[in-house]
């Protein structure tokens, strides 16, 4: 079987084991581009700690990356901006 085959059965596995929130998250990230989990709390109205359990096998599993610290703003840092790797 063809490398390019077996990637995309693993890749669309993958999207079927996402809950429907995770797919939320997916969308959010499509429309928005870079995006921080806090950004996408709000859009969720939801914790920033939701998103970040949301996240994590979306993250684990490449469907989206972590980019680096964004500049940080006074008082608290602000979370890691979200985005999808384009192929």
């Amino acid at each position: 079987m063809a490398s390019g085959r077996s990637r995309r059965i693993e890749s669309d596995a993958v999207f079927r084991a996402a809950t429907s929130r995770q797919l939320e998250v997916l969308r959010i990230v499509r429309d928005h581009g870079v995006i921080t989990r806090a950004e996408i709390a709000e859009l969720l109205q939801s914790s920033a700690s939701q998103v970040s359990r949301l996240t994590a096998p979306l993250i684990s599993n490449r469907l989206v990356t972590v980019e680096p610290r964004l500049p940080l703003a006074e008082g608290r840092p602000v979370a890691r901006g979200l985005g999808v790797e384009r192929e």
